[in-house]
């Protein structure tokens, strides 16, 4: 099944490419992969999907720890990785990704 457009973030399915839709949601995984391969996000493409990647969930802080450690154990030595935090309190999500391999 081809996805060629941004679909609405409330709708409730399950897609496996999908690494939380608690927080990250099709929309946001388009962007970031956008970002990462330096796509030229313009009028033509702005609503496509574009989903190259396969996240993997290495670490969910409610489930796994806040701590700078438990970060640490489960993430270093990972190549390529995408970091994503919800700001508590509000709808803010900031985070970053390492090319490094």
């Amino acid at each position: 099944m081809k996805n060629d457009y941004i679909l609405n973030s409330e709708l409730n399915i399950k897609i496996e490419r999908i690494i939380d839709l608690i927080i990250v949601n099709l929309n946001i995984e388009t962007m970031v992969s956008k970002w990462i391969d330096k796509v030229v996000i313009n009028n033509n493409n702005y609503e496509k999907l574009y989903l190259p990647y396969k996240f993997k969930l290495l670490l969910r802080g409610s489930r796994d720890g806040f701590t700078p450690e438990k970060f640490h154990e489960l993430c270093d030595g990972k190549a390529n990785t995408v970091t994503f935090i919800k700001v508590k309190g509000n709808e803010e999500i900031i985070g970053g990704y390492n090319p490094l391999e």
